[in-house]
């Protein structure tokens, strides 16, 4: 994300949703009790946050930081690819002129 931030033809997106549905869907995807599919979302939230801080000075979940903050529970998976593929070829179309 950041290492490619000032490059014309990127988009960074976030996805977001709710802690619940991001357990229910690592336990489906995974086959992961609850309590593992918890701490496999808390270990990535601290590698991603320590990662970002250190590297590059940043708190991963300022909103600023992306074209895109999309809602994955509310616009499911397929409508948030869609508004992905959608965005990149408007930054595409604006970065060639």
């Amino acid at each position: 994300m950041m290492i490619l931030k000032d490059r014309p033809h990127v988009l960074s997106v976030r996805t977001v949703a709710s802690l619940e549905f991001r357990i229910n869907h690592v336990m489906g995807r995974f086959e992961l009790s609850r309590e593992k599919a918890i701490e496999r979302i808390q270990k990535g939230t601290k590698r991603r946050t320590a990662y970002l801080k250190a590297n590059y000075g940043v708190d991963w979940e300022d909103p600023t930081l992306y074209h895109l903050v999309l809602n994955t529970e509310t616009l499911g998976f397929e409508g948030a690819a869609q508004m992905i593929a959608d965005a990149a070829g408007q930054v595409d179309r604006q970065a060639t002129g």
